[in-house]
């Protein structure tokens, strides 16, 4: 068992940045839609990631491997706070979701 998920967690994360989680309806044409704000308030792209990342801390806490764990924190740091944090340019985005 724990060779099948490492051999998963390899292929999650040699998948390059924003399409680790993948929702097919967001492939071609509609790929730079995908992690849109506006898109996002009823995606689920945000919901999946976070997924996610509870997998990666769950699978760290019960084995210390963090090569998931890693990659979640590089995707959350490189790539979700710079789009979807706190600031000014993204607090229309917040504000607006929690109405």
């Amino acid at each position: 068992m724990h060779a099948l998920t490492d051999k998963i967690i390899q292929e999650v994360v040699a998948v390059p940045g924003a399409q680790r989680i993948s929702n097919t309806y967001y492939a071609g044409d509609r790929a730079k839609d995908r992690m849109e704000p506006e898109v996002q308030r009823t995606g689920h792209e945000l919901y999946n990631l976070g997924h996610m990342i509870q997998g990666a801390i769950a699978f760290y806490r019960a084995t210390g491997e963090r090569t998931l764990l890693d990659s979640s924190i590089r995707f959350v740091n490189g790539y979700l706070l710079p789009n979807f944090g706190p600031g000014p340019a993204r607090s229309q985005f917040f504000r607006a979701s929690r109405n």
